[in-house]
């Protein structure tokens, strides 16, 4: 939802050319990367900040992205508690700042 409200901000809007959907953002990135696509919208922690192809989308132009996290039963909830409080605490809020995500509540 967010990649379409983007095209249809100018300067996207109104051109025309063919849509291809990747079955995610990483492959998204690899139709950009190889050729297969002159643009793509991804994920900011995809691409390096030295990377000058890449222009950051104000975050203004589409709806804000809920991202969510769960727990789930089946032996490895210490595993993946311990992942979300590395998410929650001061290094992991500091990484997903650089990556351009906002803070986990």
């Amino acid at each position: 939802m967010a990649a379409e409200a983007v095209l249809a901000r100018p300067p996207f809007a109104g051109v025309e050319r063919r849509l291809l959907r990747g079955a995610s953002v990483q492959q998204a990135y690899q139709f950009q990367a190889t050729g297969a696509a002159e643009l793509a919208l991804v994920a900011r922690s995809l691409v390096s900040a030295a990377d000058r192809r890449w222009t950051l989308i104000p975050a203004a132009w589409h709806a804000p992205i809920e991202q969510q996290a769960i727990v789930v039963t089946g032996g490895r909830e210490s595993s993946a508690a311990a992942f979300l409080a590395h998410l929650a605490g001061s290094a992991g809020q500091a990484r997903l700042k650089r990556d351009g995500y906002d803070p986990c509540p």
